[in-house]
């Protein structure tokens, strides 16, 4: 089986070209059928952590620097930019709307932070007056919120009292 996709040929058969769910080329499917690469196992390291890093040096134009390359789960993410940011005793603001916004409170308190929490029910509209008014009470210079992307044909109700669907 030849490994290389060869994305500017023609396929051998139409592949429908639609807003989701979209058809995926042959060679896609074989690739996802293979065994996930762990992040902690050392092929991962060799074969894909390597390669990039220093691929990534070449695109940065940085060939002394180094460039740090973080294998993980969404979770490493948010830590990592929390504690980059964040000092102990630093005044947070956290927007908890769900999952990401408890997992960015637990990482904040964590850190050291005085957070100070902005809840919203889930599958509620943010309520932007509220959330100005924390905001401007000067109780937390930093805020926090997860940005996500709706579920196509999920609704949301602007604060025009209108209801959206995607």
């Amino acid at each position: 089986m030849d490994a290389t996709i060869r994305w500017g040929t023609t396929q051998s058969q139409p592949i429908l070209m639609i807003p989701g769910p979209t058809e995926l080329p042959f060679p896609v499917v074989q690739a996802m059928s293979q065994p996930a690469t762990i992040q902690y196992d050392l092929n991962f390291d060799v074969k894909i952590l390597e390669p990039v890093t220093l691929a990534l040096r070449d695109i940065f134009q940085t060939s002394r620097a180094e460039v740090i390359v973080m294998p993980g789960s969404g979770r490493t993410a948010l830590e990592a930019a929390a504690i980059s940011v964040i000092e102990p005793g630093d005044r947070v603001l956290v927007v908890v709307a769900g999952v990401f916004g408890s997992l960015m409170r637990e990482i904040m308190t964590r850190a050291g932070a005085e957070v100070t929490e902005h809840t919203v029910e889930w599958g509620r509209p943010l309520d932007l007056a509220r959330l100005e008014k924390d905001v401007g009470s000067g109780t937390a210079p930093s805020s926090c919120s997860t940005p996500c992307r709706r579920s196509p044909g999920s609704t949301c109700a602007p604060t025009t009292g209108a209801s959206t669907s995607t």
